[in-house]
């Protein structure tokens, strides 16, 4: 539906267009598009809607074309970013003038900058687009016309330095972590740190086959079933396992989390299992006791951890209790690998709501730098791979 809506700035905007154009358009009116709940400002046989983030391949210097049916419809365009003081519209573009003014209809202010790009799309496909592609375009086109709606989380307000040099083993693994850190989603950034683990699954052996003289078969085949017969979780293990000295900070911390998220840890150790867990049906309990007492008694070193084990009755010999350590820090990373991976029925599935935020924050993402920091800096590992 199309409507005549006047306001007070209208001849000032029409006139500011006509010069940015260089066009005279006298004769037409300003008219205001209505589609169910859209409402824009039609003029000059176009209108502009919003576009809040883009994906990083699309083009931020030029107008992106819009393409349907071998016609162009539209195009996306990148606004400048000029200060418009005392109102001043003599550097804008004339697509840039609609947008101010369609703002200034609807919100009954001129913007002072314009900071996020708009598409601007011509009459005769506004209907389609809206009706078939509006609300589909982070799929098909790589951008947003909506903000995202912001999750409030907690913010840190310290950072502990490790005490130990870290060297990454990889220009890879350098460029991963680097990126890394421009990554605005806290789950993908999980990723991000277990992909630089990932990474060295089969690396580690790569290496060690290089150290091996060329004529010890047998030494050479021992380690080339290790690489064939490993599977993620028994890599995952056996970098934890290997190298990481300080097991059981990482062991404090999922601890914590059955105290701080117990909903979210019982779902994901438990309810979303996998026979992996090394916390079997008939130690539930007791490790539940075992959980309750560390937290009740703030229980940080190996040693007091080992003794709250025996006095439950839970891998209470040494042995049983590191490996179980290693072993279920090993269950714990991986299972928040791949319920943020996976996105299927059966699985524990990551939402973006504020205790899942807070939960990685807290928990999950502390897990994964620390079992880098602690890899990447462990004089075994660099050894591996400095020779």
């Amino acid at each position: 539906m199309i409507s005549d809506i006047n306001t007070d700035k209208d001849t000032y905007f029409h006139e500011a267009y006509n010069l940015a154009s260089g066009t005279d358009l006298e004769e037409v009116s300003y008219e205001q598009f209505t589609l169910d709940s859209f409402s824009f400002l039609l003029f000059d046989e176009k209108i502009v809607i919003d576009i809040y983030e883009m994906e990083s391949y699309l083009s931020n210097e030029d107008t992106i074309q819009l393409i349907y049916d071998e016609s162009e419809i539209g195009y996306i365009t990148c606004p400048n970013s000029i200060d418009n003081p005392n109102s001043d519209l003599n550097n804008f573009t004339a697509d840039e003038i609609l947008y101010i003014w369609d703002f200034y209809r609807k919100k009954g202010y001129i913007l002072d900058k314009l900071e996020n790009y708009f598409m601007v799309l011509k009459k005769p496909y506004i209907e389609t687009y809206l009706s078939k592609f509006y609300g589909k375009e982070s799929l098909w086109g790589g951008f947003n016309h909506k903000k995202s709606m912001h999750i409030s989380s907690k913010k840190l307000s310290t950072i502990h330095l490790p005490n130990l040099e870290i060297s990454f083993p990889t220009d890879i693994h350098r460029f991963n972590s680097e990126r890394s850190v421009l990554s605005n989603n806290i789950f993908y950034l999980f990723l991000s740190n277990y992909h630089n683990l990932e990474l060295l699954f089969n690396l580690i052996f790569l290496r060690e086959l290089r150290k091996i003289d060329i004529h010890n078969i047998e030494e050479a085949n021992s380690i080339y079933k290790k690489l064939l017969n490993r599977d993620e979780f028994s890599s995952l293990k056996y970098l934890i396992s290997s190298f990481i000295e300080n097991n059981i900070h990482i062991y404090n911390i999922i601890l914590k989390a059955f105290h701080m998220y117990p909903e979210i840890t019982n779902e994901l150790i438990y309810e979303y299992g996998k026979e992996s867990n090394p916390i079997k049906d008939k130690d539930k309990i007791k490790f539940s006791n075992l959980v309750d007492k560390c937290i009740l008694n703030n229980t940080s070193t190996f040693e007091e951890h080992l003794s709250n084990s025996k006095s439950l009755s839970f891998k209470g010999e040494e042995g049983v209790f590191k490996s179980f350590i290693n072993e279920f820090i090993t269950y714990f990373i991986y299972r928040l690998r791949c319920s943020i991976a996976h996105k299927k029925f059966g699985e524990f599935i990551f939402n973006n709501t504020e205790d899942h935020i807070n939960f990685m924050i807290d928990i999950g993402i502390p897990i994964i730098k620390y079992s880098n920091i602690q890899i990447f800096s462990n004089a075994s590992f660099k050894n591996i791979f400095n020779e």
